[in-house]
């Protein structure tokens, strides 16, 4: 009997500093192994998504849309009224930039720190969260940095904002991997990973337990336990059984059984307790369990080059020996015959995978906009070029200089997009 499987995490280098695959790499590798489907589960995103997809679909590989999500550890605490509208937070945020820092602390708004709820697992250290920074409105009275006269009202630039460099310390936040199987599931992970990207800062998107209920109630998302920052897989490798099903009862709650329990085997010492774990949890509370990687790479060889990445992001060197740094070579994309030898003792979970894979695939054209046709000038062929004539006509006004407003840079740089 052929061996049938399809990986429902997996990360490509659009997980920046994470994984080390392009998306156009992760497909051909998937497609060499006879996957029945492949998912993409980039951090907080759908960055790669359509690169993804448009190499999924030259060969014929069903592709499933997900991504991996970082909830607050206190996710249930109530959110102020300025808070809970991530529109107005980034209004905030963009005017503080520009404005060039805060121009009145009286209405700065209340940064807020995540709480440590579990221990860290074994092999990696806890770290104190940093402090949250606070956000300012800009002063309406504030004075800009120069007054733009009548005759370069034409002229604009991009608007420099500094960005904070990455934080090495984090505090702990609890990884959810949604999947979307259909363009309203789509839809809805969207509207969540967007609200909590403006809400939150850089490279820190603030998610509440609040909004995943609300994205989950409102279309079909299918979501899987995560990683080992997961609040279930968390609590199994620690081998706390009720705190595995505490977690699991908060999560079935908001997603019945569309939610699925994952099982990964890295050769890891604390890999038998949690699998063994996570799969009683699912015996007790009737949940799906199915078998995933957690892919990084699509190649064993690609290893080094994950761990380099790592290291970068922890900000460490790499003789440094640290948790932070992975400590397997396991996280590639296996054949089903070997996913089926290493996850043998726990049946179904492998076809149960290649099942749900197949099951979430949809085309990725069915959540393009049909935006209607433009009204152009009779003497233009198409909407790019009359895109292309606005651009150059603006170009003039606001490049003087040569070739009539646009020099041999910028004319080059147009012309290429």
């Amino acid at each position: 009997m052929t061996s049938r499987y399809a990986e429902l995490h997996a990360h490509s280098n659009f997980s920046f500093l994470d994984g080390a695959s392009h998306p156009e790499r992760l497909v051909e590798r998937a497609a060499e192994l006879g996957y029945e489907a492949l998912a993409v589960t980039d951090h907080d995103g759908f960055y790669g998504l359509v690169k993804f997809w448009s190499a999924a679909r030259r060969v014929g590989l069903p592709a499933v849309y997900g991504a991996e999500l970082s909830l607050e550890a206190d996710g249930s605490a109530e959110l102020s009224n300025e808070e809970a509208n991530p529109l107005e937070v980034a209004r905030l945020r963009d005017a503080e930039r520009t404005m060039g820092g805060p121009a009145d602390r009286d209405h700065a708004l209340p940064g807020r720190e995540p709480s440590f709820s579990a221990q860290a697992p074994s092999g990696r250290a806890a770290r104190a969260p940093a402090p949250a920074p606070s956000l300012a409105r800009a002063s309406q009275s504030a004075t800009p940095r120069s007054n733009a006269s009548e005759g370069n009202r034409w002229r604009r630039g991009r608007i420099r904002r500094s960005h904070r460099t990455k934080s090495a310390e984090r505090g702990p936040r609890d990884h959810l991997v949604l999947l979307a199987p259909s363009p309203d599931g789509y839809a809805q992970l969207s509207r969540l990973v967007t609200t909590a990207q403006l809400r939150g800062e850089k490279d820190r998107p603030s998610y509440r337990f609040e909004d995943v209920a609300q994205a989950a109630s409102g279309g079909d998302l299918v979501a899987l336990s995560g990683c080992w920052q997961g609040s279930i897989p968390r609590a199994a490798q620690a081998g706390d059984l009720d705190g595995a099903l505490r977690a699991a009862s908060k999560l079935r709650e908001i997603f019945g059984r569309r939610l699925h329990l994952e099982l990964w085997d890295h050769r890891m010492p604390e890999d038998d307790l949690r699998n063994d774990v996570m799969w009683e949890v699912g015996q007790r509370l009737r949940l799906p369990v199915v078998a995933t990687n957690n892919v990084h790479y699509a190649d064993r060889r690609d290893a080094d080059l994950a761990e380099v990445l790592a290291a970068i992001g922890g900000r460490r060197s790499l003789q440094e020996q640290d948790g932070f740094r992975p400590a397997t070579d396991e996280r590639y994309l296996k054949s089903p015959e070997e996913m089926f030898a290493r996850f043998a003792r726990y049946p179904g979970v492998v076809e149960r995978a290649a099942d749900l894979g197949r099951d979430l695939a949809f085309d990725l054209r069915l959540v393009a906009p049909s935006l209607p046709n433009f009204p152009m000038p009779d003497h233009f062929r198409s909407e790019m070029d009359y895109l292309r004539h606005l651009t150059f006509e603006g170009a003039r006004r606001v490049y003087p200089g040569a070739d009539n407003g646009r020099s041999e840079e910028h004319t080059s740089e147009l012309q290429s997009h």
